[in-house]
């Protein structure tokens, strides 16, 4: 098992629809159900991860792109075995014929320890854990509710860029997970169109999802996200991976950035590209 496998197949793969797996009867397995975030980190480099495991055996990745000024979802099987110490993890992705043979272990109801890199050479699965990836749940589902909007509403400055992160990354785990986009923003945790210092919109239409954030006083920025998902191409699929940007106005703007560019995903590539508008910029999250 190579860790280049896992974010390879991130960029390149070409997703079928989830086979029918058992359902999860053990504690193990009902507790690694919801919304795990974590920390992957290797020599010069560092990368967050989005994990939400569902209770019927689909396990939904999103990564940074790979200038970190995007995000990228695509999902796996994953069948979990509680009966080993630690407990064992497999993953099947399409477009690697290799099952990835894992380890996993949950201390308590909230973290989650990950192995992600290899640790024996002569062995498919680790036998113990190693520079691995812990896990934190933040949400039993793929919405994380906006708790901390009060908060960030005290910040003029970083209010839209809180809350634009925050649907972003929601809105592209429920697009991955249920193969819909969210309609209304409630469904992706923000109960309300209007906070202190924004007004929030959210429109979806075919492969596309976008959310805009209106200042409601001068002084502070817009913003414009994109969520994009083509069906795959190959063998008849329906199954979408996705790919999302936020764009910032590079001033101080009531008024939303243009609509960014999207290039649909080619032979070379999984996922569309896609380019900030003038005037505004991607936003690293």
């Amino acid at each position: 098992m190579k860790l280049a496998n896992w974010f390879t197949i991130c960029s390149s793969l070409v997703l079928l629809p989830a086979l029918v797996l058992a359902q999860p009867t053990s504690e193990a397995s009902q507790q690694i159900v919801g919304r795990w975030e974590g920390i992957y980190k290797e020599t010069k480099m560092s990368m967050p991860l989005i994990f939400r495991f569902t209770s019927t055996g689909k396990l939904v990745v999103a990564v940074p792109a790979g200038n970190r000024q995007g995000l990228r979802a695509y999902w796996a099987n994953y069948q979990l075995d509680p009966k080993p110490n630690p407990m064992h993890i497999d993953l099947s992705f399409e477009g690697d014929h290799n099952v990835i043979q894992t380890i996993v272990e949950i201390p308590n109801p909230r973290t989650l320890k990950l192995q992600l890199r290899p640790t024996e050479s002569s062995r498919k699965r680790p036998i113990a854990f190693r520079d691995e990836v812990q896990f934190q749940k933040v949400s039993e589902t793929a919405i994380v509710p906006l708790t901390q909007l009060s908060e960030a509403e005290r910040s003029t400055s970083g209010e839209g860029q809180f809350v634009m992160t925050t649907l972003i990354r929601s809105a592209i785990l429920h697009r991955v997970e249920t193969d819909q986009f969210a309609k209304h923003l409630i469904e992706l945790g923000l109960n309300s169109t209007s906070t202190q210092n924004y007004r929030f919109q959210l429109s979806s239409k075919g492969n596309q999802l976008v959310l805009i954030a209106r200042p409601k006083k001068a002084g502070i920025k817009s913003y414009i996200a994109v969520i994009s998902s083509e069906p795959s191409r190959d063998q008849g699929s329906t199954q979408l991976g996705a790919a999302a940007t936020i764009c910032q106005s590079v001033r101080a703007s009531t008024i939303a950035p243009p609509m960014p560019k999207v290039s649909p995903r080619n032979s070379d590539r999984a996922h569309p590209i896609i380019t900030c508008g003038s005037g505004s910029a991607p936003l690293s999250f």
